[in-house]
């Protein structure tokens, strides 16, 4: 063994990696966590005597990314993430550029969400929107927020476009694998331009749809929808979103109005501000409404101020505090179970120091 150590020692002094390795970067962040809330949802009114309401976490990410060009002027490489929670790799692909745009294969976003103007996918302050634990009901399938998507992480094909004149267009087709029929595509239009002296402005379009995953009547379609606008100037952002989320059965059964088991319709407002060098200030008002299936009439609304600090280089502070309110429009509540409110008002309070490298 200790020869052995010797001779690859040896090996990489005298330049015995390959050209392969020469461009390997590694990059990552770890993250300390704590979240307190106040909810009015009990879980058993009978026994359940409150929550500890408070809770401390941690998180870890590493990046590896392999990059290269060629003579012909072919931009490639791969990449892959390591994260903590999950089963090691949670990302991995390998993508080509060129003057004719960039083809992505392996693990990674959809267009509906990588090329998303919402806040969830802007990450203004580190954490999002923060919904306290029980603010809405465990079994309803609100949106909370404007993280969504069809396909997640799974592995798709992915083309984006060169800007032309500031347009730009992605699409991606994700396969659900042999045993699924819920194969998931999308696609985004992007344009961006500067007006009036200075100010940004960028206006998308994005959908993503997964067929269900077999032919029972109970198996959904999901089309998901989003129109958003984005405007900036100076030290200023101000983005809105609106986002659909239908899901539809097979086969209507017998007794139902319609097909649609959720039909939510959201709207999202971000403004956001650059205060200093070292602080970054912003607001987030998140409303929706489910119209279909048998949590027609539920809704959800949050309000979040968040505050990120720069305490040194790569070193962050970020604060959020969120109140949110869930109304249950159709559950039926026992005397019994008084404790128990179709109106559930909460509050979050979360905090994350956060060291990138």
């Amino acid at each position: 063994m200790k020869r052995l150590l010797m001779t690859t020692t040896a090996l990489i002094a005298l330049g015995g990696v390959t050209s392969a390795l020469a461009d390997l970067s590694i990059s990552g962040n770890a993250q300390f966590t704590y979240k307190s809330w106040s909810d009015d949802y009990v879980d058993v009114p009978e026994t359940d005597s409150g929550n500890n309401n408070t809770s401390m976490g941690e998180g870890l990410e590493i990046w590896f990314n392999a990059d290269q060009t060629a003579d012909s002027g072919l931009t490639y490489g791969a990449a892959a993430r390591l994260r903590e929670g999950t089963t090691g790799v949670d990302r991995n692909y390998i993508y080509m550029s060129d003057d004719w745009g960039k083809v992505t294969v392996g693990r990674q976003w959809a267009p509906l969400y990588s090329g998303s103007l919402g806040a969830d996918w802007r990450g203004t302050i580190k954490g999002g929107q923060q919904p306290a634990p029980d603010a809405v009901q465990k079994d309803s399938g609100i949106m909370t927020g404007s993280y969504i998507t069809t396909s997640g992480k799974s592995s798709k094909i992915i083309y984006d476009s060169p800007s032309i004149s500031g347009l730009k267009l992605g699409v991606s087709m994700a396969d659900a694998g042999g045993d699924s029929k819920g194969d998931s595509t999308s696609w985004r239009v992007t344009y961006g331009m500067d007006v009036m002296d200075g100010t940004g402005l960028k206006v998308s379009y994005g959908t993503e749809s997964m067929k269900a995953k077999d032919s029972v009547a109970a198996s959904t379609d999901n089309d998901i929808t989003e129109v958003g606008l984005e405007v900036s100037r100076g030290d200023f952002t101000l983005s809105a979103v609106q986002i659909g989320n239908a899901k539809e059965r097979n086969k209507k059964e017998a007794d139902a109005k319609t097909a649609k088991t959720s039909d939510q319709e959201a709207t999202e407002i971000e403004l956001a501000y650059n205060a200093t060098d070292a602080l970054t200030l912003n607001f987030i008002n998140f409303k929706n409404k489910e119209d279909a299936g048998t949590h027609m009439g539920d809704e959800y609304s949050s309000n979040a101020l968040g505050v990120k600090y720069t305490i040194a280089p790569g070193l962050t502070a970020n604060l959020i505090y969120t109140m949110s309110e869930y109304t249950d429009a159709t559950k039926e509540v026992k005397a019994t179970e008084a404790k128990e409110n179709k109106s559930n008002d909460a509050t979050a309070t979360y905090v994350q120091i956060r060291m990138s490298f």
